[in-house]
């Protein structure tokens, strides 16, 4: 069993790890949904200093525990889901799960999550908190209802400021903030609740106008745009384009789009020519399946299930080394960063063999 000392220790070092990756967060994405007849599309830049990182297919029927020091929810995932990170196994930056629902996070700096004696039920992290509702949500409505039972709590609040946007199949949309430790929703159908950039949403709305060239203005504009179009292939190559025009050059890693209603998650990374898909029809969910890996700056292009492998160690090892390499000197203190984010998988069990505790 576990030492007090040694489970503190662990708790010391993640908040390390948070301070390290997201005080030097300067980077910032956008997102965008569209209507294309009876479908929608989901469409995303990712901006950051670099673009390693794993795509991740995640079964049903995996038990997991938040990465919180308090009040640690604990669930089984009842969704398979495609999700893409850049930190390890469990933090990912986006992902849809197998009911067409999409989570994206997002900089906000103005963000203020609740302290850990002001959550009425359990925690988890921020960051996980993506990973959280592709496991247990099929639904924008189940998200927002979760906001009730399930917080996000930071590691360090001055540091770790985000918010969410999140759709689902039925073309539901909810940009998802948390200010003054309170949870703030604003859904609708109208272009300006249906993008987000990196400012809080309600002063994104009302700063809007047709002259603003900011990322999120273009984004805006081009649901308009967009309106007439219900070929769900040309939809698809007029978001790339919109996303082409709010990259932020060097800066945008990926660019994807989502099909919910198709279940493809359609990516392209820079540096890297083609583009490639995952078609979740495609892949095994099933309880006791092997979670699935490619690397995201993959050199295959087009359908990628036949070059998925089971992840190992390896896969989640190779980019938690070169994350952390990037933000932290050389010595104990990284060394005991990557131990502590490399054992996390192992803590992950099925319901294949386990069950999970009351």
């Amino acid at each position: 069993m576990e030492s007090v000392f040694f489970k503190r220790r662990q708790w010391v070092l993640v908040c390390l790890l948070a301070a390290a990756l997201l005080v030097q967060q300067a980077n910032a994405c956008t997102v965008v949904r569209y209507r294309v007849g009876d479908q929608t599309i989901v469409a995303r830049n990712h901006d950051w200093m670099f673009g390693e990182g794993l795509v991740l297919v995640n079964p049903r029927g995996l038990i997991k525990k938040s990465i919180t020091p308090v009040k640690a929810a604990q669930w089984e995932s009842k969704y398979g889901s495609v999700s893409l990170t850049q930190f390890g196994r469990e933090i990912p930056f986006a992902g849809m799960n197998e009911a067409g629902l999409t989570v994206d996070l997002l900089q906000l700096v103005d963000a203020e999550f609740p302290v850990a004696n002001a959550i009425q039920g359990k925690a988890v992290n921020v960051i996980q908190w993506v990973q959280y509702q592709l496991d247990t949500a099929g639904s924008v409505d189940e998200v927002v209802a979760s906001l009730d039972k399930i917080a996000p709590l930071p590691l360090l609040p001055e540091v770790e400021r985000v918010h969410f946007f999140v759709t689902d199949a039925k073309g539901d949309v909810a940009v998802i903030e948390f200010l003054e430790g309170k949870p703030v929703v604003h859904r609708g159908d109208s272009p300006k609740h249906c993008a987000t950039a990196n400012d809080v949403h309600a002063e994104e709305s009302e700063g809007f106008h047709e002259n603003n060239t900011s990322r999120y203005c273009v984004a805006v504009k081009s649901i308009d745009q967009m309106a007439s179009i219900e070929d769900l292939d040309q939809a698809t190559e007029k978001a790339f384009d919109v996303l082409g025009r709010v990259s932020q050059r060097r800066l945008t890693q990926w660019s994807l789009v989502y099909q919910p209603k198709e279940r493809r998650l359609i990516f392209e990374t820079v540096g890297v020519p083609g583009r490639r898909w995952i078609d979740l029809d495609q892949c095994d969910f099933s309880p006791g399946a092997p979670t699935m890996a490619i690397d995201v700056l993959t050199e295959e292009s087009d359908n990628l299930h036949d070059h998925l492998l089971p992840v190992t160690p390896a896969d989640n090892e190779r980019i938690v080394h070169h994350a952390m390499d990037q933000y932290l000197p050389e010595g104990m203190l990284r060394s005991g960063v990557k131990r502590l984010l490399l054992h996390y998988p192992s803590t992950i069990q099925s319901t294949a063999t386990a069950t999970i505790a009351n």
